[in-house]
């Protein structure tokens, strides 16, 4: 029996491979290295600048028009981190290719690449005021508080 001498995925290798300009990276496998990146950034000690690596195309973008590509840390997007603020900026804007859930999930990657700033929440200032007194009922599902009514008044 013979057996196979295959190394174990380090964190310098996803690095390096991310490191690597390659033209022809698809989105699959860019994401799969992210995914790959912050799996092991979870658990190994090593620590890495992020700045090389975000020079390089390997951030999977959707842009307004549909289409999707790999851009560098340099190009401006933002990070859909709030549902409804995906729900209003798809299409308008520049949004990094992932769902709110996988972007939850890559809380070390965003962390480490210190992208967190980008989030749709830090960039956007919610305001709320009346105008010409009209009364406008409020348009978020969560916050109709005439079906909790009973419950809090009780």
């Amino acid at each position: 029996m013979q057996t196979l001498a295959v190394r174990k995925l380090t964190l310098r290798m996803v690095y390096d491979e991310l490191l690597q300009t390659n033209p022809r990276r698809s989105i699959q496998e860019a994401k799969s290295a992210i995914w790959s990146l912050n799996a092991l950034l979870q658990s190994e000690t090593e620590n890495f600048d992020p700045v090389p690596l975000l020079k390089e195309k390997i951030l999977p973008i959707s842009f307004p028009n549909g289409t999707k590509d790999l851009v560098s840390f340099d190009v401006e997007f933002s990070i859909g981190d709030r549902e409804y603020l995906i729900a209003q900026f798809t299409g308008k804007i520049k949004i990094f290719d992932y769902n709110l859930l996988e972007v939850r999930q890559l809380k070390t990657f965003l962390a480490w690449a210190r992208l967190s700033s980008r989030n749709l929440s830090e960039s956007v200032k919610a305001i709320t005021s009346v105008h010409d007194g009209k009364v406008k009922t409020v348009s978020s599902a969560g916050r109709d508080l005439k079906c909790k009514a009973h419950a809090l008044l009780r």
